[in-house]
C-alpha cells in the first residue's frame, strides 16, 4: 500500500565533480523491490536499489536509502528499523511529567 505523495525513485544521476556538470553525467538505473503486504507512509521516498521486505511498515516522511528487512516498522531520514511489527513499545515514562 502506498500512501499519498510516495516517491519510488529508480534512477540516480552521476555525482563526480571532475566529470563535468552533474546534469550531463549519465544516469544509473537500479531496481526498487517492494515485498508483499508493505505499507509505505505518506510523503516517503524510496531511493534506487533499495528493497523493502514483506510485511513491513515505513513511517510517513521517511527516506529509505538502504534495504529494510521483512516484518519490521522503520521510519526516519535516513529510514531505520525501530522494532518488529506486532512488538509493543516499552512503556517509557515521560521525564517532563514526573515532577
Amino acid at each position: 500500500m502506498l500512501a499519498a505523495g510516495v516517491i519510488l525513485s529508480g534512477v540516480n544521476h552521476g555525482m563526480d565533480p571532475e566529470a563535468g556538470p552533474y546534469r550531463d553525467q549519465p544516469a544509473q538505473a537500479l531496481p526498487v523491490d517492494i515485498g508483499c503486504n508493505v505499507w509505505i507512509g505518506m510523503n516517503s521516498t524510496v531511493m534506487p536499489g533499495v528493497s523493502i521486505g514483506d510485511n513491513s511498515v515505513i513511517g510517513a516522511g521517511s527516506v529509505v536509502t538502504r534495504p529494510i528487512p521483512s516484518g519490521v516498522i522503520a521510519y526516519g531520514n535516513p529510514c531505520r528499523v525501530v522494532r518488529a511489527v506486532g512488538e509493543r513499545r516499552s512503556a517509557q515514562p515521560n521525564s517532563a511529567l514526573e515532577s
